[in-house]
C-alpha cells in the first residue's frame, strides 16, 4: 500500500515545525547560524515512519536551558520526559575564549574613543577583568534561560499529529481498497 498522504502529512508536520523553530531562533540569535542549522528529514516506511530533526549540537542548550551551579533551570524533562537530559553546570564554567566572538556581535567588547576594540581578553586586560570571563562566570552560575524555540512548535504541533495521521492513512486505505476493486 502506497502511503503518500501519510508522508505529506508526516512532511507537513515536520516542514511547520523547522520553519516556526527557524523565525523563533533568528529572534534570540546573535549571528543566525542556529537558526540557518535547523533541518528535518522524513522518512515513511511500510511499517515505521521516522522524522529527524537536525541542528546546531548547542541549540538543544539554547532550547532547554541549562542550570547553573546557584540558579537557573532545564526544562527537557517538563517537555521531554522522564527520560530526558537536563542540562547543568557542576564545575566547570564555559571557556572564555569561546564566548569572544559572541561578545564582539551583541556589540559588549569595549572600544576606544575612535571606535577601535581595546583589548577584551584576558591577556590583554587581566584574568579577572575581562568581560569574557565575567560573562563566563555569570552563564557558570545563573545557568542559561531556556529559550523554547524549538520545543513550543514542537508541543503545538504534535499534539493534532495523531489524528492527522489517522486521517491521513484512512485516505490512503481507502485510495488503496478503491485501486484494488477497480482492477477486479
Amino acid at each position: 500500500m502506497d502511503l503518500k498522504k501519510v508522508n505529506i502529512a508526516l512532511r507537513n508536520f515536520a516542514h511547520r515545525i523547522v520553519n516556526e523553530a527557524k523565525s523563533n531562533a533568528r529572534s534570540k540569535s546573535v549571528s543566525g547560524k542556529m537558526a540557518d542549522s535547523i533541518s528535518s528529514n522524513v522518512v515513511v516506511g511500510k511499517s515505521v515512519s521516522v522524522i529527524s530533526f537536525f541542528m546546531e549540537q548547542y541549540a538543544q542548550y539554547q532550547d532547554l536551558g541549562v542550570k547553573g551551579k546557584k540558579s537557573g533551570e532545564s526544562v527537557g524533562k517538563k517537555y521531554y520526559g522522564s527520560n530526558a537530559t537536563e542540562f547543568k553546570y557542576k564545575d566547570k564554567a564555559p571557556p572564555p575564549s569561546s564566548l569572544d566572538k559572541w561578545v564582539v556581535r551583541k556589540g559588549l567588547a569595549p572600544r576606544d574613543p575612535k571606535g577601535r576594540f581595546k583589548g577584551r581578553a584576558i591577556s590583554s586586560v587581566g584574568f579577572r577583568k575581562s568581560i569574557t570571563f565575567l560573562i563566563s562566570r555569570k552563564i557558570y552560575n545563573q545557568g542559561i534561560a531556556p529559550s523554547l524555540f524549538f520545543t513550543t512548535p514542537f508541543v503545538k504541533y504534535f499534539t493534532d499529529l495523531p489524528q492527522i495521521v489517522a486521517d491521513a492513512y484512512g485516505n490512503d486505505f481507502e485510495t488503496f481498497v478503491e485501486l484494488n476493486i477497480n482492477k477486479k
